[in-house]
C-alpha cells in the first residue's frame, strides 16, 4: 500500500518512474525515478523501526556506488535524517514536501 502512495505521488510530482532496479546481489530498490537531470533511488518500508527491515531496505541502496541520491521513504514517526548517504524521510513529511 505505501508503495502505491509513494508511485502515485512520484508520479504526480513529474517524475518518470523507471521501475525496479537489481543490484549485483540481486537486491532490488523498488523505485529509480528520473526529472529532467535528477535521478533519485527511492525504498518505500511500511516499518522501518524494525532492524532487520532497516537492514533489508538499506542494503540494496549501499551497493549502488553512483552520486546519485538514495532515500528510504517510511512509516518512521522521526524528523528526516541521514545514514550512511540515505536519506530516511517520513511519509508523511515526505508527501507534505
Amino acid at each position: 500500500m505505501l508503495e502505491n502512495i509513494v508511485a502515485i505521488e512520484l508520479l504526480r510530482s513529474g517524475y518518470e518512474v523507471c521501475g525496479l532496479h537489481r543490484s549485483a546481489l540481486q537486491k532490488e530498490i523498488d523505485f529509480v525515478v528520473i526529472r529532467r537531470n535528477e535521478k533519485i533511488y527511492i525504498q518505500a518500508s511500511d516499518n522501518s523501526s524494525d532492524v532487520k527491515t532497516f537492514e533489508r531496505e538499506m542494503s540494496p541502496l549501499l551497493q549502488i556506488k553512483d552520486a546519485y541520491p538514495k532515500m528510504i521513504i517510511a512509516c518512521t514517526r522521526h524528523n528526516k535524517y541521514q545514514h550512511e548517504c540515505v536519506q530516511i524521510v517520513d511519509i508523511a513529511d515526505w508527501l507534505l514536501y
